[in-house]
């Protein structure tokens, strides 16, 4: 057990590089298809036969969609009956559903156009009773915090918010399909100004995580992952932080404290 140890931490830290190389997947996947579909239209043109020949790709694209309805059903009653496989489909129904309706008008209401507004109301609140904010953000509600605190119309002027990400994918998955809004001006503004500037921003990361990542340099901080290289043969090894770890990392826990703290200190000195 001991002795695999270093194999599956590299395995962890290579797929969490897989996301990055979608794009190459992707594109892959496009050329195979383009040449795939080429090569069956020159034989069927050539054979001068098309029944036959294509009798073969009509049966398989049939299996496909008639396999899809019962795939979809399996995978809903196993996400009512298994806290876990049910949270996972939350996830995905979350970022599928982040984006407004008329970008996909046959999905679900955005949730978004929800939760964003919900959580400007919450930080006006707390400016209004002399509270100091401190957004904590993992995953996906990263996105929500940028996309809240990205509308200057929308928060109060001067105001003094801590943002803490972690498990961020703004630059692996949003800043890389959807560059138009979230981009390096956009991080750019957030962390050093003008007009959105937050008071600190601090962006945990693990090297293992397959979905969050560094967002900028002057914001992020690198977790030891694993926590550490050493320990006691016999004992539980260190475990490895993924995508989930970060709410039982001692590390984090820490600095979050010490930025709320610094947060309540400027808070007094400027009162």
């Amino acid at each position: 057990m001991v002795k695999g140890w270093p194999g599956r931490v590299a395995r962890a830290r290579r797929l969490a590089r897989v996301p990055r190389d979608l794009d190459l997947l992707l594109t892959a996947f496009m050329v195979v298809g383009v040449v795939l579909f080429a090569w069956i239209q020159s034989r069927i043109r050539l054979s001068g036969d098309t029944p036959t020949n294509a009798n073969w790709l009509t049966t398989a694209c049939a299996a496909v969609a008639m396999a899809l309805p019962p795939a979809l059903i399996v995978l809903l009653q196993r996400g009512w009956r298994d806290a876990r496989h049910r949270r996972t489909i939350g996830v995905l129904w979350d970022v599928s559903t982040f984006w407004p309706r008329r970008s996909h008008p046959l999905a679900p209401p955005s949730y978004a156009e929800r939760a964003v507004p919900e959580l400007q109301r919450r930080l006006w609140w707390l400016h209004d009773n002399g509270g100091v904010p401190l957004v904590a953000a993992h995953s996906q509600g990263s996105v929500l915090a940028v996309a809240a605190l990205a509308q200057p119309c929308s928060r109060p002027a001067h105001d003094r918010v801590t943002l803490v990400t972690f498990g961020s994918p703004l630059r692996t998955l949003y800043a890389w399909g959807f560059p138009a809004y979230f981009n390096d001006a956009l991080f750019e503004r957030l962390a050093d100004g003008p007009g959105i500037k937050v008071c600190r921003w601090r962006n945990f990361h693990y090297r293992t995580d397959f979905i969050g990542g560094p967002v900028r340099d002057r914001v992020d901080v690198p977790l030891p992952d694993p926590p550490a290289s050493r320990f006691l043969y016999g004992q539980p090894l260190p475990r490895v932080g993924g995508h989930t770890g970060f709410w039982e990392d001692e590390n984090m826990r820490e600095q979050i404290a010490r930025l709320a703290k610094a947060a309540g200190t400027d808070a007094v000195t400027r009162g």
